[in-house]
């Protein structure tokens, strides 16, 4: 765990170094070999239409993929449940050993066991390969009794993945406090930029975009959250059909293997697990 979070704190590092400058030409060209800037799309689009005009081929049908709403109930087939058009319970003669339903429910035969308790009659299994043994940086076993390497030291003036104190306290003003609007936030950085000219500096973030993405690589805080849409794909009703047949529906979530990793990278839960 301590390789895992050396590793993250090192490529926060990296990103940080490869942040933009603040400069009121943003927008790239995109044309290869072109090397004009613009401030807005409006400008990028008149050059795009005067320097590099194309020919675009006629419109072709395009393929959408969507997830669906399942309007029948599952059934269990082999302990596992599985819908009307899923493969049907029997023999796939599948390679041997690829995928055993008794293998995945069953317990391994290795497992360790424990009774404890009053008259032993209480009993816990553990698992063979996920035994929670402190190892190194470089994921050696430490031997009996020998403490795990504590958790690399945060410097009180790191302030990864930004520059420093002021940046910081920026990003909460505008993100947290103020909730700024991403147009007032330009406005603001290049108004903020224009001052610093004469002392030859440059404001704390490039734009909107340097900020938000920022605000996402910060390690501590919650895990941010993802969305995709779904929509009903069955059978429809001839007449007065709901509109939620019709409509797209965002589902959000978050990552579970980050979750997961945050959970198993806080130190609170050191001694809380058993394994």
């Amino acid at each position: 765990m301590a390789l895992k979070v050396t590793i993250a704190l090192f490529l926060l590092r990296m990103s940080q170094s490869a942040r933009r400058d603040h400069s009121a030409l943003q927008l790239p060209c995109g044309y290869l070999h072109c090397e004009h800037y613009f401030k807005t799309q409006a400008g990028h689009k008149k050059h795009w239409n005067s320097s590099h005009p194309t020919f675009r081929p006629a419109p072709t049908a395009s393929i959408s993929y969507t997830a669906t709403v399942e309007d029948k109930p599952k059934v269990l087939h082999n302990n596992f449940l599985a819908a009307d058009d899923d493969f049907p319970a029997g023999d796939y003669n599948f390679p041997a050993g690829l995928f055993d339903v008794d293998q995945v429910l069953n317990e391994p035969d290795n497992m360790d066991t424990v009774f404890w308790g009053p008259g032993d009659r209480l009993y816990c299994n553990y698992h063979p390969k996920l035994n929670a043994c402190p190892c190194d940086m470089t994921s050696q076993f430490l031997k009996d009794e020998v403490p795990p390497t504590p958790p690399p030291s945060k410097s009180p003036d790191d302030w990864t993945p930004y520059w420093d104190h002021v940046e910081f306290e920026t990003a909460e003003f505008l993100y947290m406090c103020n909730q700024m609007s991403t147009g007032d936030i330009n406005i603001l950085l290049d108004l903020w930029a224009a001052t610093l000219l004469k002392h030859n500096d440059k404001s704390p973030f490039a734009d909107c975009c340097d900020l938000h993405k920022t605000i996402d690589s910060t390690l501590v805080g919650d895990i941010k959250w993802q969305s995709f849409k779904v929509q009903y794909m069955r059978e429809k009703l001839v007449h007065n059909v709901p509109p939620w047949m019709d409509q797209y529906h965002d589902v959000w979530y978050r990552d579970p293997h980050e979750v997961i990793w945050n959970m198993l990278a806080n130190t609170d839960y050191m001694t809380e697990m058993d394994y």
